[in-house]
């Protein structure tokens, strides 16, 4: 399918769409949750053709490659519209393929629909299925920022912090020991006491690029 149908069908989903939320908010039912995640995924969709357009100097009547397809079909099958995650965080990385290697050590799961020289998506290991990190090469991650803006230097400064909540102790250090072994650092800083102060228990680590992690417990969750 050329990105020139896949926008007019993106177009013509979206009339249908809003024309029966009207009627079914008029009757007093409820959907406009899955409205919502139906176009959530449509617009997913179209970002990535129009990356790929360029990536691959496609024109708008050209097919794209069979492989990206895979992204279309996903969009597409009612069997995964419900299990698509509802929230992305992007990174840039020197290599796709060996930060999905140490995400998958992680227990990040690969999303199929999207695994692509430039791309890799992955989804966080549970209870956090929702969140899905899309990996890009740093040409390709140039595509998503200003023209005039750069990629930060984690080796100089600090981008971002993301932080992952876990149900133990003992599941805090164990993410810390699979990003080790992976080839990330552990502990780049270290809050006093793991921020016993603050309640929690609290370990970073970085990954093959440098992007910070946290891995951290609510010591408050063992009365519950």
């Amino acid at each position: 399918m050329c990105a020139t149908a896949v926008t007019a069908e993106f177009g013509a989903r979206q009339q249908r769409r809003r024309r029966r939320t009207e009627v079914e908010s008029s009757s007093g039912k409820d959907k406009l949750s899955e409205s919502a995640t139906g176009w959530s995924a449509w617009a997913s969709a179209l970002h990535f053709i129009a990356t790929y357009q360029s990536q691959f100097h496609l024109s708008s009547q050209t097919s794209l490659p069979s492989q990206h397809t895979k992204i279309i079909s996903l969009f597409h099958s009612p069997n995964t519209m419900s299990n698509k995650p509802t929230f992305f965080v992007n990174a840039s990385t020197s290599s796709p393929e060996k930060a999905k290697v140490f995400y998958t050590a992680l227990g990040f799961t690969p999303a199929e629909w999207c695994d692509v020289p430039t791309t890799k998506a992955l989804t966080l290991p549970a209870p956090n299925e929702n969140i899905c990190l899309m990996i890009h090469a740093v040409d390709c991650f140039k595509k998503f920022i200003p023209p005039d803006a750069t990629i930060a230097d984690t080796a100089k400064t600090n981008e971002t912090l993301l932080t992952i909540a876990v149900n133990s102790r003992d599941e805090v250090d164990a993410l810390l020991a699979k990003a080790v072994a992976a080839g990330g650092k552990s502990d780049p800083y270290t809050m006093k006491d793991h921020g016993a102060e603050m309640g929690m228990y609290v370990r970073s680590f970085t990954d093959l690029d440098g992007h910070l992690w946290e891995a951290f417990f609510m010591e408050w969750q063992k009365a519950e």
